[in-house]
Protein backbone atom coordinates (compact mmCIF):
# COMPACT_ATOMS: atom_id res chain seq x y z
CA UNK A 1 0.00 0.00 0.00
CA UNK A 2 1.29 3.45 -0.91
CA UNK A 3 1.90 5.79 2.02
CA UNK A 4 -0.12 9.01 2.19
CA UNK A 5 2.10 12.05 1.60
CA UNK A 6 1.42 15.08 3.83
CA UNK A 7 0.93 18.27 1.83
CA UNK A 8 1.79 21.80 2.91
CA UNK A 9 -0.74 24.08 1.18
CA UNK A 10 -1.09 27.81 0.52
CA UNK A 11 -4.55 29.11 -0.41
CA UNK A 12 -4.61 32.21 -2.64
CA UNK A 13 -7.92 34.00 -3.16
CA UNK A 14 -8.89 37.64 -2.62
CA UNK A 15 -12.26 36.63 -1.12
CA UNK A 16 -11.79 36.12 2.65
CA UNK A 17 -15.00 34.13 3.04
CA UNK A 18 -14.03 31.75 0.24
CA UNK A 19 -10.51 31.32 1.70
CA UNK A 20 -12.04 30.43 5.07
CA UNK A 21 -14.51 27.97 3.51
CA UNK A 22 -11.79 26.33 1.41
CA UNK A 23 -9.43 26.13 4.38
CA UNK A 24 -12.11 24.50 6.54
CA UNK A 25 -12.90 22.02 3.77
CA UNK A 26 -9.25 21.10 3.17
CA UNK A 27 -8.67 20.61 6.88
CA UNK A 28 -11.25 17.80 6.83
CA UNK A 29 -8.91 15.85 4.53
CA UNK A 30 -6.14 13.64 5.91
CA UNK A 31 -2.60 14.82 5.33
CA UNK A 32 -3.31 18.51 4.60
CA UNK A 33 -1.56 21.33 6.44
CA UNK A 34 -2.65 24.87 5.52
CA UNK A 35 0.59 26.82 5.98
CA UNK A 36 -0.58 30.24 4.70
CA UNK A 37 -3.33 32.18 3.00
CA UNK A 38 -2.69 34.92 0.44
CA UNK A 39 -4.99 37.84 -0.33
CA UNK A 40 -3.62 38.79 -3.75
CA UNK A 41 -1.28 37.65 -6.51
CA UNK A 42 1.79 39.47 -5.22
CA UNK A 43 1.23 38.13 -1.71
CA UNK A 44 1.01 34.49 -2.87
CA UNK A 45 4.26 34.78 -4.84
CA UNK A 46 6.04 36.23 -1.78
CA UNK A 47 4.64 33.49 0.47
CA UNK A 48 5.43 30.67 -1.96
CA UNK A 49 9.03 31.80 -2.44
CA UNK A 50 9.50 32.11 1.33
CA UNK A 51 7.62 29.02 2.56
CA UNK A 52 8.13 26.70 -0.45
CA UNK A 53 4.88 24.74 0.06
CA UNK A 54 4.03 21.52 -1.71
CA UNK A 55 0.84 22.96 -3.23
CA UNK A 56 -0.61 26.39 -4.00
CA UNK A 57 -4.35 26.56 -4.67
CA UNK A 58 -4.78 29.72 -6.74
CA UNK A 59 -7.70 31.81 -7.93
CA UNK A 60 -7.32 33.40 -11.39
CA UNK A 61 -8.94 36.76 -10.61
CA UNK A 62 -6.88 38.51 -7.96
CA UNK A 63 -5.56 42.04 -7.48
CA UNK A 64 -1.94 43.13 -8.12
CA UNK A 65 -1.05 39.99 -10.10
CA UNK A 66 -3.52 37.56 -11.66
CA UNK A 67 -3.41 33.91 -10.72
CA UNK A 68 -1.91 33.19 -14.15
CA UNK A 69 0.91 35.72 -13.63
CA UNK A 70 1.49 34.47 -10.08
CA UNK A 71 1.60 30.86 -11.25
CA UNK A 72 4.17 31.70 -13.91
CA UNK A 73 6.41 33.48 -11.37
CA UNK A 74 6.19 30.68 -8.81
CA UNK A 75 6.85 27.96 -11.40
CA UNK A 76 9.82 29.92 -12.84
CA UNK A 77 11.48 30.03 -9.40
CA UNK A 78 10.33 26.71 -7.98
CA UNK A 79 9.00 24.32 -10.63
CA UNK A 80 8.61 21.63 -7.96
CA UNK A 81 5.82 23.62 -6.23
CA UNK A 82 2.50 22.28 -7.49
CA UNK A 83 0.07 25.02 -8.49
CA UNK A 84 -3.59 24.29 -9.13
CA UNK A 85 -5.92 26.95 -10.48
CA UNK A 86 -9.33 26.95 -8.76
CA UNK A 87 -11.66 29.37 -10.52
CA UNK A 88 -15.16 30.31 -11.61
CA UNK A 89 -13.72 31.00 -15.09
CA UNK A 90 -14.15 27.60 -16.73
CA UNK A 91 -13.75 28.67 -20.37
CA UNK A 92 -11.20 26.83 -22.49
CA UNK A 93 -9.15 30.01 -22.90
CA UNK A 94 -8.48 30.13 -19.13
CA UNK A 95 -7.55 26.47 -19.06
CA UNK A 96 -5.08 27.13 -21.90
CA UNK A 97 -3.61 30.17 -20.11
CA UNK A 98 -3.15 28.06 -16.98
CA UNK A 99 -1.40 25.37 -18.98
CA UNK A 100 0.90 27.95 -20.61
CA UNK A 101 1.78 29.32 -17.17
CA UNK A 102 2.76 25.74 -16.19
CA UNK A 103 -0.11 25.20 -13.74
CA UNK A 104 -0.30 21.60 -12.58
CA UNK A 105 -4.07 21.55 -12.36
CA UNK A 106 -7.22 23.48 -13.26
CA UNK A 107 -10.44 23.04 -11.32
CA UNK A 108 -13.71 24.89 -11.76
CA UNK A 109 -15.18 26.19 -8.50
CA UNK A 110 -18.47 24.70 -9.74
CA UNK A 111 -16.89 21.24 -9.41
CA UNK A 112 -14.62 22.17 -6.51
CA UNK A 113 -15.34 19.33 -4.12
CA UNK A 114 -14.76 16.40 -6.47
CA UNK A 115 -12.02 18.21 -8.39
CA UNK A 116 -10.04 19.01 -5.25
CA UNK A 117 -10.50 15.53 -3.84
CA UNK A 118 -9.09 14.01 -7.04
CA UNK A 119 -6.27 16.56 -7.23
CA UNK A 120 -5.22 16.20 -3.57
CA UNK A 121 -5.31 12.40 -3.82
CA UNK A 122 -3.15 12.50 -6.95
CA UNK A 123 -0.59 14.66 -5.13
CA UNK A 124 -0.59 12.56 -1.98
CA UNK A 125 -0.05 9.32 -3.87
CA UNK A 126 2.41 10.68 -6.46
CA UNK A 127 0.14 10.40 -9.49
CA UNK A 128 -0.35 12.81 -12.36
CA UNK A 129 -3.34 15.12 -12.60
CA UNK A 130 -4.57 16.33 -16.00
CA UNK A 131 -4.74 20.12 -16.37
Amino acid sequence: MTELRRLRVIIADDNAEFRRTLSEYLQTMDGIDIVAEAIDGKHVVELALKIKPDVVIMDISMPLLTGIESTRLIKNHYPEITVVILTLHDAAVYRQLAKEALADGFISKNAMKTGLERFIASQQFGKTYEV
